[in-house]
């Protein structure tokens, strides 16, 4: 047997080992939901502002191809959102961002600052494509009580593009966001993580709405386990399972007239989550069409679940 032989049987039998691997772990994680108190959301999007500024060709949002109305949330359902949040001492992950551009909404400072108030235990992040944002903008986000934000920089280009390179070169020269250097890895634990992307990407179908993507013929036949973690709120309130639903068509409910709290354990969202976790994609025709590997290792591990 030749060097490219055994190379090839190693690399199947590697798959092999890691997807036996992954089954055992989605069982494992299947039995850690029934084993203990239904927690909260791990993650809550809050997609103020419907709106983003890239012409990502992966994603419906792009500012060539979006069939949304630009709509803002109003302060008033923010406030109530958060005071929602409050009463229950959240501490988890709230992500003020779904399908947009966040900092496209001029009161997204505003927000963060009220959620780290009336929310302090909570992990506050956001993604951003960089798109004219400047180091002005980022030490007041900061300040308000912003813990991680993602420029995700979006160019066909071989470089950065100028807007994010000047902001990695005054980075440079801030010792804040570099961080502290953690001794086992070597590496810095940064507050700001910077990644060039092409905006050609095919990250999937994204619910059938990827413009760039391919419809599945048939749905998936695994279990995903998004709407055990996650809740997104769109604009008007809407509520739903994932973060790849663009349309917010799952619609668990509505904040607007609705807690938190009811919606994520009515029994709409307990039976979405029932079929789902069996592998019933077909549940709902948003899911039928997405190809999500249906989790996370992040889950993986917060729930102690194996090593990956």
């Amino acid at each position: 047997m030749n060097t490219i032989q055994q190379l090839k049987k190693y690399l199947i039998k590697r798959s092999i080992w890691r997807n036996r691997l992954i089954k055992k772990q989605i069982n494992l994680l299947k039995e850690s939901f029934f084993q203990y108190p239904f927690p909260h959301p791990r993650i809550i999007h809050i997609e103020t502002r419907a709106r983003c500024n890239s012409t990502c060709s992966f994603c419906l949002a792009n500012y060539n191809d979006d069939p949304r109305e630009d709509l803002l949330m109003d302060n008033n359902l923010v406030d109530k959102v958060l005071s929602e949040l409050n009463e229950i001492d959240y501490s988890n992950r709230i992500s003020f961002f779904n399908n947009n551009e966040p900092f496209l909404d001029k009161r997204i400072v505003e927000f963060i600052k009220k959620a780290r108030n009336l929310v302090p235990k909570s992990y506050l992040e956001l993604k951003s494509n960089g798109k004219g944002l400047k180091m002005k903008m980022i030490l007041e986000i900061f300040n308000a009580g912003l813990d991680t934000l993602y420029i995700n920089d979006y160019t066909d280009t071989k470089k950065h593009s100028k807007n994010v390179e000047k902001i990695m070169e005054e980075l440079n020269s801030i010792r804040r966001f570099k961080g502290h250097m953690v001794a086992q890895s070597g590496y810095y634990n940064q507050r700001i993580i910077i990644n060039k992307r092409r905006l050609t990407e095919e990250l999937g179908t994204r619910a059938g709405t990827a413009p760039n993507s391919k419809i599945l013929l048939s749905a998936l036949d695994k279990p995903c386990f998004r709407p055990f973690e996650m809740m997104t709120i769109s604009p008007e309130g809407v509520v739903g399972v994932c973060s790849e639903d663009f349309f917010y068509s799952t619609n668990m409910g509505n904040v607007n007239s609705e807690k938190i709290l009811e919606i994520w354990n009515s029994d709409k969202y307990t039976k979405f989550r029932n079929e789902l976790i069996n592998g019933n994609r077909n549940v709902h025709d948003a899911c039928s069409k997405c190809d999500y590997r249906g989790f996370t290792y992040e889950m993986f591990n917060e729930y102690g679940i194996l090593p990956h």
